[in-house]
């Protein structure tokens, strides 16, 4: 008797038939399949439509600090400063990274960088340009 719903089951099945030498009960088959699927499958998050377009495009919360995406192939590195070695952009550290998945795992990864917002500061002949993620002109000059 072969219960393709859970390999508990199989495997239960299997093991009364071959040791005991009679029928497995189909009620004990199937209560061990149910609570199966209840114990092991009732947390298993379920990936959505939305949630594959937040990989792949996220949402932009704030139009000053947009995100860039990059999706990055195995091999690509073993540390996070590997992998963004060889992205094509330049990451500033005042910028959020995020990884999806971590590199170390050699699976590649999806990248999703927050850039801070360039700022050009003019004081007399001088002119700076900083990135920031201070929301009014007072807060950015009591940081720089």
């Amino acid at each position: 008797m072969v219960f393709t719903c859970a390999k508990g089951a199989v495997l239960l099945g299997y093991f009364l038939t071959m040791k005991k030498r009679y029928v497995a009960s189909p009620i004990l088959l199937l209560t061990v399949a149910t609570v199966w699927n209840v114990v092991f499958k009732a947390d298993t998050p379920k990936a959505t439509a939305e949630d594959i377009q937040n990989i792949t495009a996220p949402q932009i919360a704030d139009s000053r600090h947009p995100i860039e995406v990059f999706q990055v192939g195995v091999g690509s590195g073993e540390t996070e400063n590997d992998v963004l070695a060889q992205l094509s952009t330049v990451v500033y550290p005042e910028d959020k990274v995020r990884f999806l998945i971590d590199p170390k795992f050699g699976l590649g990864t999806v990248v999703h960088i927050e850039r801070a917002l360039p700022v050009t500061i003019k004081d007399g002949k001088r002119v700076i340009t900083v990135r920031t993620w201070d929301n009014t002109v007072g807060e950015l000059l009591d940081s720089v």
